[in-house]
């Protein structure tokens, strides 16, 4: 469905009960009554005209994908920790800082892609709760430091670092056994320990400089 950011999304919408995937580009109003279509599992969000992501569509219970291409979106709600069933998490092109912790609240989280979102400058410790997620991919942002929680993430096999301002990282990295990628290539480590720097030798042809 398309239109104009300049215009309200009609709250007919409300009927189309059995839709499973939506993407919507633009609209500067959303009715309440998108939150009834309860069916749907795959939204995807284009040029987004809200600074914060609208609360309304964190009534979604049951979406399992949520991508989002913004260049005006700012901020997440704590609401956000309200999308209990989704898996995916996409975000892409925004001026995002900083994620809610309310994030370490979806439990069912696979998978979070963070691209070129320039201003995104750390991760909310919560992270370290989403024990299922086997895909943590954030590139080209301005990540400074990486929380101590990401040693929690058992299930991680692949984390992607490219082109960000880390310059170390938590001794607690060791702790994901589990990890089959790591790409920090574009990304100027100086001040790593000895104990990661073993971790990345064992990790060996694994490892993206």
């Amino acid at each position: 469905m398309k239109n104009s950011a300049t215009e309200p999304l009609p709250s007919a919408i409300g009927h189309l009960k059995n839709i499973k995937y939506l993407r919507l580009r633009g609209f500067n109003e959303l009715p309440d009554e998108i939150a009834q279509l309860d069916d749907l599992e795959t939204l995807v969000y284009m040029d987004c005209a809200f600074t914060e992501f609208p609360k309304v569509l964190c009534q979604l219970k049951n979406l399992k994908s949520l991508k989002i291409l913004s260049k005006s979106l700012e901020s997440f709600p704590d609401e956000l920790g309200n999308l209990s069933s989704l898996t995916h998490f996409d975000m892409r092109g925004t001026q995002v800082q900083k994620l809610p912790d309310a994030i370490g609240n979806l439990s069912k989280l696979t998978s979070i892609e963070l691209y070129a979102n320039e201003s995104l400058k750390a991760l909310p410790d919560s992270i370290g709760n989403l024990t299922n997620l086997e895909k943590l991919e954030i590139r080209a942002s301005d990540l400074k430091t990486l929380p101590s929680s990401i040693g929690n993430l058992h299930q991680l096999k692949s984390l992607g670092l490219y082109h960000n301002g880390l310059q170390s990282l938590p001794d607690s990295i060791t702790n994901l056994k589990a990890l089959e990628q790591l790409d920090v290539s574009e990304t100027l480590l100086s001040g790593v320990s000895e104990s990661v720097s073993r971790f990345l030798g064992n990790v060996g042809s694994k490892v993206t400089w």
